[in-house]
Order: C-alpha cells, then sequence, then structure tokens
C-alpha cells in the first residue's frame, strides 16, 4: 500500500447518482467525501506517483463512469482523464481507450 507521503492525492467529484452508488459501494481509497447541496460527492483518493497521476487501472475505472464522474485536481491527472474520455467519445475501438502500458 502507498503511504501517504507518497501518494499523489487526485480529487474528484460524481454526480448525485454516481455519487451515491461510490459512497454506498464503500471503496477504500475513498478518503474525505464530501455530498454537496446538488447531491453531488466530492473526494480524494491517494494513488501511487505516476507521471499522470493516475495508474491504467485507475484510469480505466474512472473513464467506466463516464461523464458521471469528473477528474478535478491535479492537473496532470485532469488532462490524462479529460484527453481518455474525449477519446472515447470519438471511437468505436474499445482498445483504443486502454491505458497506455
Amino acid at each position: 500500500m502507498t503511504s501517504a507521503a507518497e501518494a499523489v492525492v487526485v480529487r474528484l467529484r460524481f454526480t448525485p447518482a454516481a455519487g451515491f452508488q461510490v459512497l454506498k459501494g464503500q471503496y477504500l481509497q475513498l478518503i474525505d467525501a464530501l455530498i454537496l447541496v446538488d447531491g453531488s460527492v466530492e473526494f480524494d483518493i491517494h494513488v501511487p506517483p505516476e507521471g499522470n497521476g493516475l495508474s491504467g487501472e485507475q484510469l480505466t475505472w474512472l473513464l467506466s463512469w463516464g461523464k458521471r464522474v469528473e477528474v478535478l485536481d491535479p492537473p496532470a491527472a485532469r488532462q490524462a482523464w479529460l484527453s481518455r474520455l474525449l477519446l472515447s467519445e470519438t471511437t468505436d475501438d474499445p482498445s483504443a481507450l486502454s491505458a497506455p502500458s
């Protein structure tokens, strides 16, 4: 397990319905969950340091939520997620969405 000192903190926001599912799922990496007035849910996950702050597995998990999740911070993780999300909207090839190895 990655120690907090080594981890990159990634801030996420889920839509109300998706946020409820995530909270109900009791994801172990979920830290400091905040339920906003509109019902959306923000929380941090601590991930091992990688080039953009997200591993291939985490990026794939985030993409599985589609537009029901938004990566807020850090900027490198947000850009990696957003680029892959936009690609998913323009391709029918599922292999194009796999995180690079």
